[in-house]
């Protein structure tokens, strides 16, 4: 299944190249890595020179619901992960995602878990974190679901 990453950047984000080398890390076939912006910057610009990724310029700026739309068409493939700016990704995230969605031909979307890290390291549980999680998985409890 062909597969890209885009990552709707905005701004000038300390975390864009962290993001995209954690992409450029995925094992298994590689991904289409798109940065995508409305707010291009020599800042963003250099990230994406120095990772030898596509940028994309949206030459309009409606909201960050067109900004992720503009993104999704801009990754060009049928499978699709929209990447934040200040996400990182395990390297086995492509690998599993793949795995998991194998064998469902009209999948249209698919979610995954996430941890929080600060400067500090990875996050301990906390009651905002515990939230998020009770409120996905009640919102997809009719769904198949890999852990």
């Amino acid at each position: 299944m062909e597969h890209a990453f885009v990552i709707p950047a905005f701004g000038d984000s300390p975390y864009l190249a962290g993001c995209v080398a954690s992409l450029h890390a995925q094992r298994g076939p590689a991904s289409a890595i798109v940065v995508a912006t409305s707010t291009p910057s020599a800042a963003i610009e250099q990230v994406a020179r120095d990772a030898g990724v596509a940028l994309r310029v949206n030459p309009t700026r409606g909201g960050i619901g067109a900004d992720w739309n503009f993104a999704l068409r801009a990754a060009q493939a049928p499978f699709v992960t929209l990447a934040h700016q200040d996400d990182l990704f395990r390297d086995d995230y492509v690998e599993r995602m793949r795995a998991a969605v194998a064998g469902i031909p009209d999948v249209l979307m698919a979610f995954s878990d996430f941890d929080e890290v600060d400067p500090q390291g990875p996050r301990p549980m906390h009651p905002n974190l515990r939230v998020k999680r009770f409120l996905v998985r009640r919102a997809f409890a009719a769904r198949a679901a890999v852990d």
